[in-house]
């Protein structure tokens, strides 16, 4: 004991001196550098609100990526950041029950609708395009857009969202706004809109250069009305995110017995006979045919899809046997296709309840909203890249930032650490996507965040400080 205490005797003075020789590490007093942080406004949709879990409620918008980022600028220049709050579940969203995983939903609050009065900081409006922002009537009702609507307490409801944006002559922006245009095609699987023409329907793609660079101009010009600066973020490639990566397109089991069946001649093989007879005709070609083909085998099977990029076979294979005018447009699933999140829950069922030979997927070609097939995978990132290119030419010219949000997505994709604990895109598990698998957790949109703040800091000289991810919540476990 007596050596013991001898030792560290001896060894108090060292400690001593070492601690009195720790460098001092300086860290850079937060600075605005050349912008001016006193009224931000951040301008976008659903990824700027907040929105998470398929719903608009408060733990989420409390977390939001304009949320941190004016608490951020908060160490710099304190200022008030008013939101269009919404109480407790708000619109309503989605739960995990299990780990199955199986989900429940949310009744949206009772005065969710309940108009509020601006001005707003955050104008992040779930579900806005670019080709909406001059739209007078797009807040008239909550039938048009709730969310837009809510915004309006005390204004015509005539009032357009360049308008509001007009008003508020910030001296600090971001402006994340595109997502959408191309969005609801890709979430209906090309379904409900064609290429990206002026009229395309409800969910069509936004035209890059008749609508989609002049709607922006205009924005920007909006936002930059007061002299202000601010960082405009592109379009991500959503095709990426877990709503169009979770389900495989090998997604269907199948023991030897029931491929046999299913290739049988009173089933695909006899479906298979008749396209060969087709390219015999010359109705179609041999490699047409070779591409239609439906065969199936004892473990995991591409998903049987329709495919309305194909020629509609339906007459002739109708007259060749009546039971085959059903498959004029099918094929079955290719790695180069996605099957959408909304898909899991079709597959396998049945199209005729109680007759198991109508199954989703094997034996009844997959809806066409449920899978997005390699052509229109080529549509939405042929618009998303002249998308990007517009915005990032615009951020150029008026002297603005520019953010490229893929890298930071990939990255998150492939896994980012921070402290000890890994963020990737898996659905559920891996923490930066909520559970409607487009939007962003809390955690998520503190990645984003701080991408954000990199992106100041580089352009404007700023010292913004970033956040520390694991400060905010991931997807919320049973």
């Amino acid at each position: 004991m007596k050596t013991w205490i001898k030792n560290l005797i001896y060894l108090l003075p060292a400690l001593v001196l070492f601690s009195a020789c720790e460098p001092q590490i300086d860290v850079p007093a937060p600075s605005s550098g050349s912008v001016d942080f006193s009224n931000y406004l951040a301008v976008g949709n659903s990824l700027t609100a907040g929105f998470a879990d398929g719903g608009l409620y408060a733990d989420a918008q409390m977390q939001s990526f304009p949320y941190i980022l004016h608490q951020q600028m908060n160490e710099i220049t304190s200022s008030d950041f008013t939101q269009p709050d919404v109480k407790g579940n708000g619109s309503g969203y989605i739960y995990l029950t299990s780990l199955a995983p199986t989900f429940d939903e949310y009744a949206p609050e009772p005065d969710f609708l309940t108009q509020l009065e601006g001005p707003f900081n955050n104008l992040g409006v779930p579900g806005i395009r670019l080709k909406d922002i001059t739209f007078n009537g797009y807040g008239s009702s909550p039938q048009v857009n709730p969310y837009f609507f809510r915004m309006l307490g005390g204004k015509p409801a005539t009032t357009s969202y360049l308008e509001i944006v007009q008003e508020s002559q910030p001296t600090f922006f971001t402006c994340w706004m595109g997502n959408n245009d191309v969005l609801g095609y890709a979430t209906s699987g090309g379904a409900y809109g064609t290429t990206g023409l002026p009229v395309t329907g409800l969910n069509g793609l936004t035209d890059p250069e008749l609508e989609f660079k002049p709607l922006y101009l205009a924005l920007v010009a909006a936002l930059s009305s007061n002299s202000g600066k601010g960082v405009l973020v592109s379009v991500p490639d959503i095709t990426k995110v877990p709503f169009f990566t979770t389900v495989p397109f090998a997604a269907i089991p199948l023991d030897k017995a029931t491929s046999d069946a299913l290739n049988s001649m009173q089933a695909f093989g006899g479906y298979n006979a008749a396209l060969d007879g087709l390219a015999v005709l010359t109705v179609i070609t041999p490699e047409e045919a070779a591409k239609r083909k439906v065969v199936y085998k004892e473990g995991s099977n591409p998903v049987l899809i329709q495919d309305n990029d194909l020629a509609d076979l339906s007459q002739p294979l109708g007259a060749i046997n009546p039971a085959l005018g059903v498959y004029g447009k099918t094929r079955q699933a290719t790695a180069q296709d996605l099957l959408l999140l909304t898909a899991s829950s079709v597959i396998g069922t049945l199209a005729v309840p109680n007759n198991p030979s109508t199954a989703y997927g094997v034996a009844v070609p997959l809806p066409d909203q449920f899978a997005l097939t390699n052509m229109e995978i080529g549509w939405i990132k042929e618009a998303t890249a002249s998308y990007n290119t517009i915005i990032k030419n615009i951020a150029s010219a008026s002297d603005l930032a520019y953010l490229d949000i893929d890298p930071v997505l990939t990255n998150v994709k492939n896994g980012v650490f921070e402290n000890g604990v890994k963020v990737n895109s898996s659905f559920i598990q891996g923490g930066a996507f909520s559970l409607d698998g487009v939007h962003l957790t809390p955690r998520g949109y503190a990645i984003v965040a701080n991408a954000i703040i990199e992106t100041i800091n580089t352009k404007f000289n700023s010292s913004l400080a970033p956040v520390n991810i694991n400060d905010y919540r991931a997807v919320v476990f049973p």
